[in-house]
């Protein structure tokens, strides 16, 4: 379990699903996701989803709870895992919307890099984000990710097509901003960027 000032990471449990088909449900949640259910989810659908990808080797699913109220807010994930080339693809949701632009995603999305390059030793960490999703975009600029390029109109929603603005992170650039101060202090000393959260 990984734990900072606002959020802990701790692995997926079956009675998470409740929260995670009630998001599924809400077109503000899911508008921002990578995609878009239209008639959501049902609680078994989510806890079969769960289980499959708890056997998937390349997938690491964590739950992220505050650390005041101990409070499901979001769920964090590495995917894609490549092990030889020790790359991996971030996603992060945080489902409670009332926590939305107050650092908990942030902080729980420099938690899942911690895990990523210090303790998975990945080498690179990407991701990608909606062009209209300007709140995540700012919280990935203030964590340090770099903007790679964009696939141009690759989702239709809202009536109109969207880019998808590629990031990623590598190691060193991880470790030169953990040791180069800027923050608050998280998990195990790492440093928090600045920027606004998810």
């Amino acid at each position: 379990m990984l734990q900072g000032k606002l959020v802990r990471l701790r692995p997926v449990e079956r009675e998470d699903a409740a929260a995670f088909a009630r998001w599924s449900l809400d077109y503000e949640v899911m508008r921002c996701g990578g995609y878009f259910a239209a008639t959501g989810l049902t609680r078994a659908e989510c806890e079969e989803k769960y289980e499959a990808r708890r056997r998937d080797k390349a997938t690491l699913d964590f739950a992220v709870e505050t650390v005041a109220e101990r409070k499901l807010i979001g769920i964090v994930n590495l995917a894609l895992i490549d092990w030889r080339s020790r790359t991996g693809f971030l996603g992060v949701q945080i489902g409670e919307k009332e926590y939305w632009g107050r650092g908990f995603g942030r902080e729980a999305v420099w938690l899942l890099q911690h895990l990523a390059f210090e303790d998975l030793n990945l080498n690179r960490v990407g991701l990608g984000v909606w062009e209209f999703n300007e709140r995540a975009l700012r919280c990935m600029d203030g964590l340090g990710f770099t903007r790679e390029g964009r696939k141009r109109q690759v989702m239709f929603r809202d009536g109109r097509f969207w880019d998808e603005v590629l990031m990623s992170m590598l190691a060193a650039e991880y470790f030169a901003l953990r040791d180069g101060g800027g923050g608050a202090s998280g998990a195990g000393g790492a440093r928090l960027g600045g920027g606004a959260g998810v």
